[in-house]
């Protein structure tokens, strides 16, 4: 029997940046990152950068899936990287606006998963953080076969000063 209150998910299909896509995720999971971990990594870089793609774009790249199912296995966490994301991708709209009516929407009625502000925003920025989340993985390395050189690039990216505001803000709002 399903929960009445977790969302109806669906397959996220998409024709963008697949390649780079499928590097960064082959190499995280060998390091035992969870899938949800994973597109919560692109989504923070996408949101650190300021890009964001529409959900329909395509650089003509052959199609992903990004499976119902990663959703189904970590709801709970899934539910908290799209409202993070969202609130802080929104911090220009009034606290109950991203609160009640936008960070932690469900759709347990017929609005469509995709459709949903919070959902949207997080994969808006997860396919937006495909480019420069390999740039920063490929900063001293050509290719993603050079793990340790692939680890010092995100060390260097993640403890630059402006990365680590953006972790802070992080920190807040989990404490809050």
């Amino acid at each position: 029997m399903s929960d009445p209150y977790q969302m109806k998910s669906t397959d996220f299909k998409f024709k963008y940046k697949t390649k780079k896509y499928s590097e960064i995720v082959s190499l995280y999971e060998k390091y035992g990152f969870s899938n949800s971990q994973i597109q919560f990594l692109f989504a923070l870089v996408g949101l650190n950068t300021s890009e964001k793609v529409d959900l329909k774009d395509s650089d003509g790249s052959e199609e992903r899936t990004i499976s119902r199912v990663v959703y189904q296995r970590h709801s709970m966490d899934m539910d908290s990287y799209f409202g993070l994301i969202t609130i802080l991708g929104n911090r220009d709209k009034s606290y109950d606006t991203i609160i009640n009516k936008m960070a932690f929407l469900k759709n347990v009625g017929e609005e469509k998963y995709l459709e949903m502000s919070n959902v949207k925003t997080f994969y808006q920025h997860l396919l937006g953080g495909i480019e420069p989340l390999h740039e920063i993985m490929s900063h001293y390395s050509r290719d993603l076969n050079d793990e340790r050189e692939v680890f010092d690039s995100m060390y260097e990216y993640i403890t630059e000063k402006e990365n680590m505001d953006l972790l802070t803000m992080i920190r807040r709002q989990y404490e809050n």
